[in-house]
């Protein structure tokens, strides 16, 4: 003969069975959206996937080759199988990806153009870069911006190391020629974390920014005033956030403001 005590903690059970949507215990993302990465031999390759009623869009992003400035996804989702093409935004064979998606890993082939490629496990990542930039500029000089977006490790002195980032923008299509740069240094050896900076355009802080123009062959330091740099997302293979800077334009003497969109991969040796 069970206990009194026996059926209470019988029927307690059953009900943090049937009420367990009230537990405060994190859970896995659920569905097809979201970052996701993997090594593929020596590279890293990075997808941002979302889907809509089994349609699927995104971007990718691969540390080395033509993906490096990134690519546009396009597919679809019948659970559990995922088929998508990833078509590099620089000319190139389209890469193609078929496989499934089961406990929140994609599993699949991944080639490019006729190769069927080889086979490869993409799980969830915080961040995946899209290779994505784009510059306003208002004030004395006023237009719309976009280009290449990058960051790697540079060596200084032994052990010491630093990290910059570059953005390098064009016209307002991809493949045009360098018009303005912008680029952010830190003198340490550590990735720094997500946050907001104070930019500091002195020789020797951290960050240290710096922004410049394309004239007459050779680049034109714009001397800054103040700036904000935020950094949404930084991981080991990507850094996304955004900025606004003030600076002089040295040639008409106006004042610029300089405002921008990136999401950038990690390239080199030393990611």
């Amino acid at each position: 003969m069970r206990s009194i005590l026996a059926d209470r903690l019988h029927w307690l059970g059953v009900a943090a069975v049937a009420f367990g949507c009230n537990s405060t215990e994190p859970r896995p993302p659920l569905g097809l959206n979201g970052s996701f990465g993997s090594t593929r031999e020596q590279d890293w390759v990075g997808v941002t996937l979302h889907e809509s009623g089994g349609v699927l869009s995104g971007t990718g992003w691969s540390s080395s080759g033509r993906l490096n400035e990134g690519g546009i996804i396009s597919g679809t989702f019948q659970e559990p199988d995922v088929r998508f093409d990833l078509v590099p935004r620089k000319s190139g064979d389209t890469w193609h990806f078929n496989g499934t998606f089961e406990r929140d890993t994609l599993r699949g082939n991944l080639g490019q153009g006729s190769i069927l490629g080889s086979l490869i496990e993409f799980a969830r990542v915080d961040a995946a870069p899209s290779g994505e930039y784009t510059l306003h500029l208002s004030g004395a000089i006023s237009g719309d911006f976009v280009g290449t977006p990058t960051f790697f490790w540079t060596r200084l002195t032994l052990p010491t190391r630093g990290l910059e980032l570059v953005l390098e923008s064009g016209g307002p299509n991809p493949g045009d020629p360098p018009l303005y740069d912008v680029s952010f240094f830190w003198a340490q050896s550590n990735r720094p974390p997500a946050g907001v900076y104070s930019l500091s355009f002195t020789p020797g802080a951290s960050p240290e920014a710096a922004v410049s123009r394309y004239d007459a062959g050779s680049f034109v330091t714009l001397p800054a005033q103040h700036g904000v740099l935020t950094l949404e997302a930084s991981t080991r293979w990507a850094l996304i956030g955004h900025f606004t800077i003030t600076a002089t334009d040295p040639v008409t003497g106006g004042v610029v403001t300089a405002s921008g969109h990136f999401s950038a991969g990690c390239t080199g040796d030393n990611c």
